[in-house]
């Protein structure tokens, strides 16, 4: 967190190139470490999670399944303050799940959120009950579901044992 805290000290009055993937963020010049820093931030909040098992890719039954691609998507977070204030740099590790192969039943790995109709009936309740409304985020949200078949992911390229391992899902990621 310090390396974010540093990036917040420089202003308000800076322009962060967002990386096109892991390559070009550990790579970038003036913020590279910053963008490494989030990479193994939300790596490590994976890991304690328990999202996932490290696999061998010529694991037989790895073989039989398949990998479904992955990668990171990185972004620069801002407060909503006008205006804005820079607030931490955010790398999201997502799984190509489009690669999957079609099943009967599409919500066998669902992971459920609070929709638009929630979050509005949330709003006026609170607001007609008087109660104040602070925003709030939960950390890896969507990776409270348990994967019930296997699916195994690739590590992305530029990670070491990228060509020789992968994960198994055990719990669903974005």
């Amino acid at each position: 967190h310090q390396a974010q805290l540093k990036a917040a000290d420089i202003g308000r009055n800076f322009v962060i190139k967002v990386p096109k993937g892991i390559k070009q963020a550990f790579n970038e010049e003036e913020f590279g470490p910053y963008w490494k820093t989030a990479t193994i931030h939300e790596m490590l909040g994976l890991f304690k999670m328990r999202c996932f098992a490290l696999k061998r890719l010529d694991d037989p039954k790895v073989r039989a399944v398949g990998c479904i691609p992955s990668h990171f998507v990185y972004t620069a977070k801002w407060t909503a303050d006008v205006p804005p204030t820079f607030n931490k740099f955010k790398a999201r590790l997502v799984a190509g799940g489009n690669f999957e192969t079609a099943t009967d039943n599409p919500y066998e790995n669902f992971s459920p959120t609070a929709g638009a109709i929630s979050n509005r009936f949330f709003d006026a309740y609170c607001t007609y009950h008087g109660y104040h409304i602070r925003t709030t985020d939960m950390t890896q949200a969507f990776l409270n579901s348990d994967a019930v078949k296997d699916i195994y992911v690739r590590l992305p390229k530029g990670l070491p044992k990228a060509n020789t391992h992968c994960f198994k899902l055990l719990k669903m990621l974005y």
